[in-house]
């Protein structure tokens, strides 16, 4: 039982993830931003 929960809050959890992901991809002005931040980021390793 625990399993087949803890795999629906996996897949729910993925789901909204994927969402977020595309609206950010649909947005030139923000998905410019996260690609800025994420060579920063980058780049303090």
């Amino acid at each position: 039982m625990h399993a087949a929960i803890d795999a629906l809050e996996r897949q729910e959890f993925l789901l909204g993830l994927n969402g977020d992901y595309q609206r950010l991809r649909g947005n030139p002005e923000l998905w410019a931003q996260y690609l800025a931040e994420r060579h920063e980021r980058d780049h303090l390793a």
